[in-house]
């Protein structure tokens, strides 16, 4: 039996039949992985957008809802405290507000 003496570089310079078919793999599994995480993430972008654009066009029709309701209590003068109390409207304090003061000085 002969004894072959195989140097380590020399191993290391051998490719494995598997190898590119491996590698290839590996790319191709982190770049769907980057590509997933770019669409999740800008699909998140979007989607809070959406919810804060959503919440401003409900409170502009929140505020048109109540100017609607106010003027047409206004126009009928039909309202009365109690049938106010019974729409579950309350009568409302005067409310002042007193303007900040300043903390930052020119010189």
């Amino acid at each position: 039996m002969k004894n072959i003496c195989i140097n380590p570089r020399f191993l290391l310079s051998i490719e494995h039949p598997l190898e590119y078919q491996v590698r290839r793999g590996l790319y191709l599994a982190i770049g769907v992985t980057i590509a997933l995480y770019i669409y999740f993430v800008g699909s998140s972008v979007f989607n809070v957008m959406a919810k804060t654009e959503a919440e401003t066009n409900t409170r502009a029709l929140h505020d048109a809802i109540a100017s609607l309701e106010g003027n047409y209590f206004t126009l009928s003068q039909a309202i009365t405290p109690e049938a106010a109390a019974s729409l579950g409207l309350v009568a409302t304090v005067a409310t002042y507000v007193r303007p900040m003061e300043s903390t930052a000085y020119a010189r």
